[in-house]
């Protein structure tokens, strides 16, 4: 699963805690990873804690199942109504740049259910499968600590196999259904941005 997670930039399975994310003068906010649940928010580091809901403070988009499903765009989207709707001012609530919101609660790329999608489980079975059939390749596929060549303990000295793929050197599968499944799991771009009137207030 470390590998799967590393492949695709995600995890599956539900992960708790509390995140620091830098905004960027929008009222929406992009995550890596899908929104199980927001438990408290707290925005541009200030103490006050928003209220979730359509007609609050925020929506996190969060949903899990067609045609609602947001694990490939999970995102925070501030209410940007006026407070007072006979003030004739609007403000523009946003995520400051420079600033940090503090949110914590669950998150994680699972099904409705909570478990973890059956792609998933079946990138796993192909991994474990290319284990027992080459069992060398996990020795070889961290470049940090090296591969085995040769062992020599006092007179005895045994000489191991050293894959000749470089992709199987360096962890890649060569299998073609695991790469597909990662390819279509892989978490999206951030791509920042910022409202124009949000630049000009901040001046």
């Amino acid at each position: 699963m470390a590998k799967i997670d590393r492949d695709t930039g995600q995890f599956f399975n539900l992960r708790s805690g509390i995140f620091q994310i830098e905004g960027s003068n929008s009222p929406i906010l992009f995550f890596n990873v899908p929104i199980i649940e927001i438990r408290e928010l707290k925005i541009n580091g200030t103490d006050q804690v928003l209220i979730e809901g359509r007609d609050y403070d925020f929506l996190a988009l969060k949903g899990r199942i067609q045609p609602q499903d947001d694990r490939w765009n999970p995102r925070i989207k501030l209410n940007t109504r006026t407070d007072n709707i006979f003030s004739g001012v609007f403000t523009n609530r946003i995520f400051l740049k420079d600033t940090f919101t503090e949110i914590d609660g669950d998150f994680g790329f699972l099904e409705p259910d909570g478990s973890t999608p059956p792609l998933i489980k079946r990138a796993a079975q192909i991994l474990v499968i290319e284990e027992i059939e080459n069992p060398i390749s996990s020795s070889a596929s961290n470049p940090t600590t090296g591969s085995l060549k040769r062992l020599k303990i006092d007179l005895h000295e045994q000489e191991f196999f050293e894959p000749k793929d470089q992709n199987q050197a360096f962890g890649a599968s060569a299998n073609d259904e695991y790469n597909r499944i990662v390819a279509q799991y892989k978490r999206p771009l951030l791509i920042g941005g910022s409202f124009r009137e949000a630049r000009e207030d901040r001046r």
